[in-house]
């Protein structure tokens, strides 16, 4: 083989730096994109959580603005006395959707979690190796072979569960993770301030009911 000259090395070289260059710029603005088009997503499914007139509508704002058609979706109300480890005994099914389509339900089951499994906001993140899990058992019954879940908390106390869910093998990316969570975190702000109103409403009722007699 012929040996590069001194000046063709330097030639080569830099050609070869000039194409890391390019390829470092190139990688850098799919990032970006991908970024962007997050952020776009995010700022999107947040206006319509916060306009939300139903339950139903605060997935149906995940629906819209997310589009990975591998995944359906869930949000379950939390009810009863809470155990030994502060989480509801029971969950009430409010939403699921299927390709794309938001259905209501009232379905009420048993919340059954592992002992002394601490208060967080993380999720939980259920797959096919972990099928009796008593978390969303609903939810495997249903064919959901992943499962990650994410608690809403208001006043430091879990009020509701919503799910993201695949059929199949499915790994979630890092960063949608964080999107859920901070979505997640929208929805209790409204499910918190649903509940203060009907509260309120119902005072309201019992002073006229009262002033009225």
């Amino acid at each position: 083989p012929r040996a590069f000259t001194e000046q063709e090395g330097r030639i080569y070289t830099a050609l070869i730096d000039q194409a890391g260059v390019a390829v470092d710029n190139r990688l850098l603005l799919h990032q970006t994109e991908m970024t962007l088009t997050q952020i776009e997503r995010l700022y999107e499914a947040s206006r319509i959580i916060n306009t939300a007139q139903s339950i139903p509508d605060l997935v149906r704002a995940v629906v819209t603005t997310f589009d990975d058609e591998r995944l359906d979706y869930a949000l379950s109300l939390l009810e009863g006395d809470p155990d030994a480890d502060g989480w509801p005994t029971s969950e009430r099914l409010a939403v699921v959707t299927h390709a794309g389509e938001v259905y209501e339900q009232d379905l009420v089951f048993g919340l059954r979690l592992p002992a002394d499994l601490p208060l967080r906001r993380e999720p939980l993140v259920l797959d096919a190796d972990a099928p009796a899990w008593p978390l969303a058992q609903h939810l495997w019954a249903e064919g959901a072979r992943y499962r990650a879940a994410f608690p809403l908390f208001s006043a430091n106390r879990p009020v509701a569960i919503f799910y993201a869910l695949a059929g199949g093998a499915y790994t979630m990316p890092a960063e949608d993770y964080e999107v859920y969570s901070a979505l997640a975190g929208q929805m209790s702000t409204v499910l918190q301030n649903r509940r203060l109103f009907r509260a309120v409403e119902s005072e309201r009722q019992t002073l006229h009911s009262i002033l009225s007699t």
